[in-house]
């Protein structure tokens, strides 16, 4: 789950989508965008002006939330032909096509692995958004570590072992952007994420916007 905030109160469907992108477990094509998109409409992505306390003004926001399906959603409707491999094959109805797929979906077994420690809202500087399209699956790349307690690059190895231990103290890890390039220290070439004392908030962040 991420949230996407923005100075109006509409968030553009191309930063939806980049997003989604972001966190999806499977790489996703650009023409599946609007089934995806509009066939799941607020299990996906919640506007904030729909909570119990919207924000005040022209603050807008989405809360993205792929949930534990999301991965079983596009693998049923890639084998229904729902979402087809190719642009000029897509149905017209695929929007509401796909979710019917969700609500047939049989239960899911309860999966193994839980996550060391919670991560609260996982938000994102403008720095590390603008980085999505050269490298959409960073985000996913850097919680999937950093929730099994591989702290990448990070110089704070120790401290961050202890607070997870104690379930107190901020976690700071660091990760190469580019796993291919050099980098220098853990600054250069490399995202940090955050989670603060309380486990309220996670954020992804470039060290000059520390």
């Amino acid at each position: 789950m991420a949230w996407l905030l923005g100075d109006s109160v509409e968030i553009s469907r191309s930063r939806l989508w980049t997003l989604v992108k972001a966190l999806g477990p499977l790489p996703l094509l650009h023409h599946w965008q609007g089934p995806l998109l509009d066939g799941l409409g607020v299990r996906l992505c919640t506007p904030l002006s729909t909570f119990r306390y919207p924000p005040i003004g022209k603050l807008g926001g989405v809360r993205v939330n792929l949930g534990d399906r999301f991965e079983d959603i596009v693998s049923m409707g890639v084998n229904a032909g729902v979402l087809s491999l190719e642009p000029d094959a897509l149905p017209v109805d695929a929007a509401l096509r796909v979710p019917a797929i969700a609500e047939d979906l049989p239960p899911k077994r309860a999966a193994g692995g839980s996550p060391l420690f919670e991560l609260g809202r996982v938000v994102m500087t403008p720095g590390v958004e603008d980085l999505l399209d050269m490298f959409p699956r960073l985000i996913n790349r850097c919680l999937a570590a950093y929730t099994r307690g591989d702290w990448g690059v990070s110089a704070d190895r120790e401290l961050n072992d202890e607070a997870v231990k104690s379930g107190e103290g901020r976690i700071l890890a660091a990760y190469p952007i580019d796993p291919a390039r050099p980098r220098r220290g853990y600054a250069e070439n490399t995202v940090w994420v955050i989670t603060e004392a309380d486990r309220s908030v996670t954020t992804l962040l470039l060290p000059e916007e520390y």
